[in-house]
């Protein structure tokens, strides 16, 4: 699933915030290797954004849920 998305919003007591993949992707965004960009923790909370290894993300984004953070929308290349 994190292969294809290009960032999740999340939001967690009305804070929102983001974790992001930043670097190059390929036209077709069903076409994504998981091995692809470096994911970022853009939290506001944080003192710098936070790097997420990809082995890692599926992990973040579980224990976000589990603590009771809302992943209200997975965005995803749209061309067109």
């Amino acid at each position: 699933m994190c292969s294809t998305q290009l960032a999740f919003i999340l939001n967690l007591n009305e804070h929102w915030f983001t974790l992001r993949r930043f670097g190059a992707t390929p036209k077709g965004v069903d076409d994504l290797n998981p091995g692809q960009g470096h994911w970022f923790n853009l939290n506001s909370f944080l003192r710098k954004p936070e790097w997420v290894g990809k082995l890692y993300l599926s992990m973040v984004l579980q224990q976000s849920e589990a603590e009771g953070t809302v992943i209200s929308r997975r965005m995803v290349l749209m061309e067109g």
